[in-house]
């Protein structure tokens, strides 16, 4: 009965509610979670702010090497394999993380996490929802990156409180436990869709002739994303630990976080559909220029509300 219903097209939204989930856990820690542990080990351990954002860096960096690697291994051989291991990998990096006494441990520990887990989980994950759509790939594509939002802002919220609960250790050791819970089970339902003879329209093949040669386009896309994120993934990071050091309690500090996500989550799943309707290209464009604007406000930021 379940291998039926794989077979149906309605499996596709299962695939991208799945991947949606999958890529809250997974990149909600690994790009904005972790700023949730920057006040603690700082008290703790007494390593500077810059030191310890480095951790960060780590897995962000292992994010890009391992998602190459990890990327031709999931082209190569079996989707849901690579998949598989980049959740339990997530899971068994974060128990680690619990262990650790030492910066030099935790940017090694994150690093791999990044590659192993991040990087297994990430690309894999939007190939394969891209797979299932042959239509409205914006739309189900933004709708999975949206689940991403709603893990940058809620697992920096959870941090939180489970760090005042059971302390660093201990938030480190829950999540990756409640990790390797969640992620393992979603990673199975992955699978490549049925292959089907694809019709290429007449305009589309056109246009083919004038595409950019793929190293160009990779380099472009590369720089699109870096500059991008300098934009976005950088002053979330340190959003956080920045009010707390203003004195705000950290589920204060931590909730003002969640609410930026949950704009990011409308935002995500609108520029998708937005991608459908007028192409990828214009999309982008849009949302950068939006992006761009809207950054300069971080300069008149003064108290709580306006956060």
């Amino acid at each position: 009965m379940f291998r039926s219903l794989q077979s149906r097209p309605a499996y596709r939204w299962i695939i991208v509610a799945a991947a949606s989930v999958m890529l809250a856990v997974v990149m909600g820690q690994l790009v904005n979670g972790l700023s949730a542990f920057f006040a603690p080990l700082e008290a703790e351990f007494g390593w500077s702010r810059g030191d310890i954002a480095l951790v960060n860096t780590a897995g962000l960096i292992g994010i890009a090497l391992g998602g190459v690697v990890m990327g031709f291994a999931a082209d190569r051989f079996n989707m849901r394999t690579v998949i598989v291991i980049g959740a339990i990998m997530t899971g068994l990096g974060f128990v680690a993380a619990s262990r650790a006494d030492a910066l030099w441990q935790l940017y090694a520990i994150l690093f791999l996490t990044g590659a192993l887990g991040g990087g297994a989980t990430f690309a894999p994950l939007f190939a394969l929802v891209g797979s299932w759509f042959h239509a409205r790939a914006g739309l189900a594509i933004g709708t999975a990156s949206a689940g991403q939002a709603i893990g940058q802002g809620g697992v920096p919220f959870a941090n939180t409180l489970m760090i005042e609960t059971f302390g660093w250790r201990g938030a480190f050791l829950g999540y990756g436990l409640f990790a390797l819970a969640a992620l393992v089970p979603l990673a199975l339902l992955m699978r490549m869709p049925a292959p089907r003879p694809r019709i290429v329209p007449a305009a589309v093949s056109a246009a083919a002739g004038t595409a950019l040669p793929l190293p160009t386009a990779i380099v472009l896309m590369s720089a699109a994303v870096l500059l991008c994120c300098s934009l976005m993934s950088v002053p979330l990071m340190h959003l956080m630990p920045l009010i707390q050091g203003c004195g705000i309690p950290a589920p204060e500090a931590g909730s003002v976080v969640f609410v930026m996500m949950v704009a990011a989550i409308a935002g995500r799943v609108a520029f998708g559909r937005l991608a459908d309707m007028i192409g990828a290209i214009p999309a982008y464009l849009a949302a950068s220029a939006w992006q761009t604007a809207l950054v300069f406000l971080f300069t008149r930021i003064g108290d709580l509300t306006l956060l």
